[in-house]
């Protein structure tokens, strides 16, 4: 994994203003904690598919039913991946006791609204809109969002300045793009009128969400060939 420091728009300013986001003037000294956290995060996280998996969970999760312990996890795997597991930039957070109170609940919500309708509008409509300029303030050393681009190698990188809302948006995106948006899918398993509608990402010529979908749709089709469908309900 690639660990060269991503420039910081500001030296040692860490983080940009926003509801639920971290404000921190100096980066913490270095801990166990994040240590720990960075090791997992290496483990758990280690690729596109994961990430993106994650964010995909991250639409069915309530908010409400996580402990303040789960919902400071969110934070730092969060990071972890709008920083593109780039560790100088995620250790700060990792290094740093986050309180979690309700409004770092209410952000939360938020997120899973954000991510749900970019996901959802690119599955049933190729096509979503998001604005960024939705109230939320922007960095605090700017009047506007802010877009960085430096070479690395032969590649040339780029990194948005703006609240963790609005990156994991983008990270959402991204993960896409390198990964195939062809394979974001939406399963069709559909049982007395009631259709299944998950979003997954496809491996293959994935066509349902899970193995039990594929069987359950395979064995209501047989039912259609040989009795007509009278036993579906059943």
């Amino acid at each position: 994994m690639d660990t060269q420091p991503i420039p910081q728009y500001h030296s040692g300013q860490m983080v940009l203003g926003g509801p639920g986001d971290l404000k921190m003037l100096r980066a913490p000294r270095r801990t166990r904690r994040g240590d720990a956290f960075l090791n997992r995060a290496r483990r758990v996280l280690d690729s596109d598919d994961v990430r993106f998996d994650w964010l995909l969970r991250l639409m069915t999760i309530d908010i409400d039913r996580l402990s303040p312990a789960e919902i400071e996890t969110l934070y730092l795997e969060a990071w972890f991946i709008v920083e593109d597991g780039q560790e100088s930039a995620v250790r700060p957070y990792a290094d740093t006791k986050i309180k979690i109170g309700p409004k770092e609940y209410d952000f939360w919500k938020l997120c899973q609204r954000d991510v749900k309708r970019f996901l959802m509008d690119l599955v049933t409509t190729n096509f979503h809109h998001y604005d960024i300029f939705t109230g939320e303030p922007a960095p605090n050393f700017s009047e506007q969002w802010v877009w960085l681009f430096f070479r690395h190698g032969q590649k040339l990188r780029r990194r948005f300045l703006g609240t963790l809302r609005t990156r994991l948006v983008l990270a959402c995106a991204d993960l896409l793009d390198r990964l195939g948006a062809d394979r974001l899918k939406r399963c069709p398993l559909k049982v007395n009128d009631k259709s299944c509608g998950r979003l997954f990402l496809a491996r293959r010529a994935q066509k349902f969400c899970s193995r039990q979908h594929a069987s359950r749709a395979a064995w209501l089709r047989w039912l259609q060939r040989h009795h007509g469908g009278t036993r579906a309900k059943s």
